[in-house]
Order: C-alpha cells, then structure tokens, then sequence
C-alpha cells in the first residue's frame, strides 16, 4: 500500500476533489513539498458536474485545458428550470462574452476528480488515494499535520507547516476547532 514518502510536507492537502487539486497543484508548481489525501479509492463516485464559463481560466492556470477538450462534451449554454417546471430562455455564452471562456464542459464528476487528481501529481504533489485523516495535528490553534491511516490499516503521524481541508461537507478541521456553524436557511439536497 502507498505511504507518504517523506515525514513532513511544507503543505498537506486534505481532500481530493476540485478545491484540494487545484491547491494541491498551485502550491507543489511553486515548489513546495505538497501532500495530497483522499479517504476514497480514485476515481471516487461524486454527483454533477455542469461547470460555468469562469472556470476556465482556472483550469487554464492549472495547465489542463488541452486534456478537457480531448475528455468532457464542451458546453455553449445554460437553460435553467424553476420549481413549477418552467423553463428559462437558453443563454448562449458567446452572445454575452467572445473571449475562450465563452465554453465550458458538462463532466462527469469521477472522470473530472481524477484528471484533477493527476495533475496535482503531475505538477509534482504527492497524491495518495485510500488514505484517511483521522486527526489533524495540533500546537494550540495552529495545525502542525495530520494523522493518516492508509487502507492496509497503518497509522502515521505527518507533519507540515500548512494543512488545508479541502474536505468539503465533511469539515474536518472546522469541526475540530468548533468553527462550523450550519445555517438552517441554507438546507439543499439533490437527487439525480
């Protein structure tokens, strides 16, 4: 089963969907020692995606445009329905913005997760899969790593000098610190 490889990280990533592959990437392509984890075995399950327009120029950034082209249908419009079933107008992108981000893609979550996933890994952060955080390390209020388990069941302290909880609903570190207040207003689901 995959370890980490070193004992501490200048960065650890927690979580492997969007937002901890797009950091995980940003900061191992600025040179620093990242560690990614996922709890889950790549690709993972995950509901949606239709992306909007403006995320174009962060996959741009993130150097994966050529590799959405070649995976994903690109997406020119966006129509929405209201709860009675009422159908908005198409709004075309390019009738409102010429420029590239006048296209986006209708993803599959598991196949988009992935490719992020790789990419952190190819921009040079280490990316395990299979691994759980079991705790966040702490010094006071500052998290100084991460207590992991790998999916052959062993447990492993790592340090690092950032942790960032891309964990989502999940919160990790807010549910540590008793920083995560729900708000009762703002209750959703999906069914697909």
């Amino acid at each position: 089963m995959a370890q980490p490889v070193q004992s501490s990280y200048d960065c650890i990533v927690v979580g492997g969907g969007p937002a901890g592959s797009t950091v995980a990437t940003l900061v191992a392509d600025a040179g620093f020692s990242t560690l990614q984890l996922e709890r889950e075995k790549m690709p993972r399950f995950h509901i949606g995606e239709s992306l909007m327009p403006e995320t174009y120029w962060v996959f741009k950034r993130l150097g994966i445009i050529d590799k959405l082209n070649a995976t994903f249908t690109k997406k020119y419009s966006v129509q929405f329905v209201n709860n009675t079933g009422k159908e908005s107008a198409p709004f075309f992108f390019q009738e409102h913005d010429s420029r590239d981000c006048s296209q986006t893609w209708q993803v599959e979550r598991s196949k988009f997760d992935k490719l992020l996933f790789d990419n952190a890994a190819e921009k040079g952060a280490e990316c395990l899969d299979e691994t759980r955080v079991l705790d966040v390390l702490m010094n006071g209020e500052q998290a100084t790593g991460v207590k992991i388990q790998t999916a052959d069941g062993q447990t492993r302290d790592i340090a690092a000098k950032v942790v960032v909880d891309a964990t989502g609903l999940s919160a990790i570190l807010a549910n540590k610190l008793r920083l995560r207040v729900d708000d009762p207003n703002l209750r959703k689901s999906a069914a697909t």
